[in-house]
């Protein structure tokens, strides 16, 4: 199957593996869920002190790989995300390229696509939807 018919659906640490895919690929779409600009943010939210004095490996940034990205962009985070602050994921929004729809979910980071229902379902199909290349239907 061509990238082209494809979604890319990351949540959480998968968004940031979703990102990096979709700079690299062109999918039909990229979705990202309750996740993050760069693993440093992260680390200096949870580990102000720690996230300066030990290096990370990785660094997941997926900032830089989001304005690689040239395929519809749906970002969905909650504000009330304990794991992953929102700023985090409105970063990933902000340099994301047109077109690009937020979605903001409610409840907790494990939770927020629960909490949300029915409008989380309706963000989801609406934005499917509104994909001009991407056939909806059942797969063989």
């Amino acid at each position: 199957m061509p990238p082209e018919d494809i979604v890319i659906f990351g949540r959480s640490l998968g968004g940031a593996v979703a990102t990096q895919l979709a700079a690299r690929t062109q999918p039909a779409a990229l979705i990202v869920e309750s996740s993050f600009d760069q693993i440093q943010s992260l680390a200096e939210t949870h580990y102000p002190l720690l996230s300066r004095l030990i290096p990370l490996r990785y660094r997941f940034a997926s900032v830089e790989h989001m304005v690689a990205v040239r395929c519809p962009v749906l970002v969905l985070h909650s504000p009330d995300d304990g794991i992953v602050p929102a700023r985090l994921g409105q970063r990933l929004y902000e340099v994301a390229a047109e077109p690009k729809v937020f979605v903001e979910l409610r409840g907790g980071h494990n939770d927020g696509f629960l909490r949300s229902q029915p409008q989380y379902q309706d963000a989801l199909g609406s934005f499917l939807e509104s994909l001009p290349s991407l056939e909806l239907g059942e797969s063989d």
